[in-house]
């Protein structure tokens, strides 16, 4: 094993500020020696605190990712990726369904304004705070949060979801084959 690879560790009043801030924590290395940090905050509002510290020991924000319990529903918890010398630290946050917001970390990693922009307008992730809220992809028309109702096609592909896509047809039509008054439309 490499050695320089091998030596990498977190530095302990990162981990201990992260720790008391979080509700979950693990850790684990894999074979090659690179560290790897998991945080779940106890809140969304401890967002800015985490941030804080990461600037302070120069992390370096990655990239955010969305995550969800099932493919067709809502986003559940917001993960952040940094890298901290080469220590791999993802910081998450879970969304309170009532509010789907969490509060911005540009003031201390600029570079989080895409992905705070990109949530707000794919997923309807309110982003308490960004100062620069213009839309990144899609037509004004388009309501926000509009991957919310899409459906996977890996969804669409399964055998429940076939067999209630032909409940709804048959339910549509009188017989098969036969069109409904409304064009077979549902």
């Amino acid at each position: 094993m490499n050695t320089a690879w091998s030596s990498r560790s977190l530095d302990a009043a990162l981990l201990r500020a992260l720790r008391e801030l979080a509700t979950e924590e693990r850790h684990n290395k894999d074979s090659w020696g690179n560290g790897f940090e998991w945080v779940t905050l106890k809140s969304n509002a401890e967002l800015p605190a985490a941030a804080a510290l990461l600037a302070e020991h120069r992390a370096r924000l990655c990239t955010v990712t969305a995550l969800n319990k099932q493919l067709a529903e809502p986003i559940t918890t917001l993960a952040y990726h940094f890298d901290v010398r080469g220590y791999t630290v993802t910081i998450t946050v879970p969304l309170d369904p009532a509010e789907n917001s969490v509060p911005t970390i540009t003031p201390w990693f600029r570079n989080a304004d895409w992905n705070e922009r990109e949530f707000a307008e794919l997923f309807d992730v309110h982003v308490e705070g960004n100062t620069n809220p213009k839309r990144l992809f899609l037509d004004p028309e388009i309501d926000e949060g509009i991957l919310n109702e899409v459906i996977p096609l890996t969804i669409m592909m399964n055998g429940a979801c076939t067999k209630d896509m032909w409940e709804r047809i048959m339910e549509v039509n009188d017989e098969p084959g036969q069109e409904a008054e409304d064009g077979g439309r549902a």
